[in-house]
């Protein structure tokens, strides 16, 4: 196995002089380094606040977060890795005491789940980033921005919580301890909840409103009844959330070979590849609720119709209420079902009812690293809700291949912004329910395409007003 590298080349820590979370980001690419695991197989998600700095330093995923979610970001990535994948990724959490109280039920949800993720928790008192304040695990007399007087409030003993709802690996140790390296390395390889709470110092703001030596901090964390180092709890016989599952809903085993299943290889079909390296081993692939039948009319091995689709970059931007996320939904399942990777990404205002509804649509032949979309091949638009929202991003499209699909009353307002190729037509006047409208102007873009998927095609991944979307796809495949 190759030695891997974690950190950029010549990293700069972009943090203060002294700061506790230069050594921690110094620990854990210590910790991967003994992990030896291929980098692509890291998940690092961090959240707001100091602490988020950290997402260019390292070369494995890093996914920045909202403040205070990153423990649930990172644990329905583990679960979904777990019951859908091969559950080999590792999870890692980098939250401060800011993203810790202010995201606290997630990190209770996450134990009580028991979901193999690691929290490294960068506990320095206050919140570094917004001024130096006191935070929920400022101690009691603790100087603080916002409390200059000494801080009135006990802390929340994260330590104790987490392990009372159900953790069931936790450590704490010092930013400056030389064997933080070995606990972070440990608290990976627990198979569950491993948090590592790390003390360390604000140098920014709580050096210098506090005296701060060792001693200080070791009195201060005796009289918040956390003085004791190390790892404080580990229990290797509770069960996860993500192994629970499995038993309940068991996946379905796939066994195949390249020589025995050539349609599945031309289908595109994960398992099948795995299958064909495996030399027809049992493998695991998703539960029969879940799994996209294949379309095997356009799966014939040695066929050029094999994947009937190119890779693909997709807009549907309409009005909430007309089914637009749905379609765009159908659209990617469609695509699932004929060996495609797929990704779909939903916007909408915080009305979600009213106002526009938006989605992005991402469809490869190959596996999809990349969630955003660089420029679309097709923007499909149904109404002025949907227009008002995508206009800005029409504005900074120059590629000759984008078309435009839209309604006949948007045409006028939109030539007067670009000059990409628009196809409209009265699709509204088509609709015999407002929710049509969508699947029309997709039907109308899988005719542009030439592509042999067909409004049938639909069928197998609709679960209700089959035969009335279908329709409505055929209206505009046959314009």
């Amino acid at each position: 196995m190759p030695a891997y590298k974690y950190l950029v080349d010549e990293a700069e820590f972009p943090y203060c002089s002294g700061c506790g979370h230069t050594w921690i980001n110094k620990s854990l690419a210590k910790a991967l380094e003994k992990l030896n695991k291929d980098p692509r197989q890291i998940n690092l998600v961090s959240d707001i606040g100091c602490v988020g700095l950290v997402d260019k330093l390292f070369l494995t995923n890093t996914i920045h977060t909202l403040h205070g979610r990153s423990t649930a970001v990172a644990t329905g990535l583990q679960l979904a890795d777990s019951v859908l994948y091969s559950s080999d990724t590792k999870h890692i959490v980098m939250i401060g005491d800011g993203g810790s109280t202010i995201g606290l039920l997630h990190l209770v949800e996450a134990a009580r789940l028991n979901a193999d993720i690691t929290v490294l928790l960068h506990n320095n008192f206050v919140y570094g980033m917004t001024g130096g304040q006191n935070s929920g695990f400022t101690p009691i007399g603790f100087r603080t921005a916002s409390t200059m007087d000494g801080n009135l409030v006990a802390p929340i003993h994260i330590a104790e919580m987490l392990r009372a709802t159900g953790a069931t690996f936790i450590a704490r140790k010092l930013a400056t301890d030389t064997d933080l390296d070995d606990t972070i390395l440990a608290a990976i390889n627990h198979p569950g909840f491993a948090l590592v709470e790390v003390i360390e110092l604000c140098t920014g703001y709580a050096s210098k409103w506090n005296k701060l030596t060792k001693t200080d901090v070791q009195t201060i964390l005796e009289n918040s009844n956390s003085a004791e180092l190390g790892i404080l709890h580990q229990d290797l016989n509770r069960e996860s959330y993500a192994s629970s599952y499995r038993k309940y809903f068991p996946t379905q085993n796939i066994i195949m070979s390249a020589a025995k299943d050539p349609k599945a290889i031309a289908h595109g079909d994960r398992h099948a590849d795995n299958a064909a390296r495996d030399d027809g081993m049992s493998l695991t692939g998703a539960t029969d609720a879940e799994r996209i039948p294949p379309l095997t009319r356009h799966c014939e091995a040695g066929t050029a119709e094999a994947i009937p689709l190119p890779n693909l970059e997709i807009l549907l931007c309409g009005s909430a209420g007309e089914g637009v996320q749905f379609a765009a939904r159908s659209m990617m399942q469609v695509a699932m079902a004929n060996g495609m990777n797929a990704l779909q990404k939903n916007d909408n205002p915080i009305t979600i009812g009213t106002g526009f509804s938006m989605s992005e649509l991402k469809l490869s032949k190959q596996q999809i690293l990349y969630s955003g979309i660089d420029e679309a091949n097709y923007i499909l638009i149904s109404s002025a809700d949907g227009f008002n929202r995508i206009k800005s991003e029409i504005n900074t499209v120059t590629s000759s291949n984008c078309t435009i699909i839209c309604d006949s009353s948007l045409e006028e307002a939109l030539a007067k912004i670009t000059k990409l190729n628009i196809h409209s037509d009265n699709f509204r006047s088509m609709c015999k329910n407002k929710r049509d409208i969508n699947f029309i102007l997709i039907g109308r873009m899988l005719k542009l395409m030439k592509t042999s998927i067909e409004p049938e095609d639909f069928r197998a991944v609709l679960s209700k007003n089959t035969e009335a979307i279908i329709v409505a796809i055929q209206q505009g495949f046959e314009i």
